[in-house]
């Protein structure tokens, strides 16, 4: 009895361990110039000087692969940005399931005046950032840490 017990929890531990191994999630983070329509939309909202030195483009990329939730779900990358670094501006995020369903490719733009942020302080944002994969219609949910940097 006690062999079969500690087989079952060896097969239990492996079983979790070989799940584990296959999520695969990749991420990096760009600054990037705006665009001129970018820029006058952002004039458009604030009464500041608006000038490609003093706001530029974040974009956090972020690629899960080989995660069995992934057929039904919707990703979202958590930085919390805006409480962190004040002057932030979503500018959209788009994402992008390849046709197996095994991989997902999700991509968040925020729009940050450097005017009112340090390069210090984009890295610690980024630090605290997390991905969260939404699935079921939101009934369920798993949190990802990572490291955009």
């Amino acid at each position: 009895m006690r062999k079969i017990k500690s087989l079952f929890i060896l097969a239990a531990l492996s079983l979790a361990a070989c799940s584990n191994n296959s999520i695969n999630i990749d991420t990096h983070s760009e600054i990037v110039e705006l665009s001129e329509k970018e820029l006058n939309s952002i004039a458009g909202e604030k009464d500041q000087n608006i000038t490609p030195e003093n706001f530029k483009k974040l974009i956090l990329y972020s690629k899960i692969s080989n995660y069995d939730n992934l057929k039904n779900a919707h990703v979202e990358t958590d930085v919390h940005l805006k409480k962190i670094l004040g002057d932030v501006y979503w500018a959209g995020s788009s994402s992008e399931a390849a046709a197996n369903d095994s991989d997902y490719i999700y991509e968040e733009k925020v729009i940050i005046n450097l005017k009112n942020t340090s390069e210090q302080e984009i890295k610690k944002a980024l630090k605290n950032a997390y991905i969260t994969v939404v699935w079921d219609e939101g009934q369920h949910t798993d949190r990802f840490d990572n490291n955009f940097q």
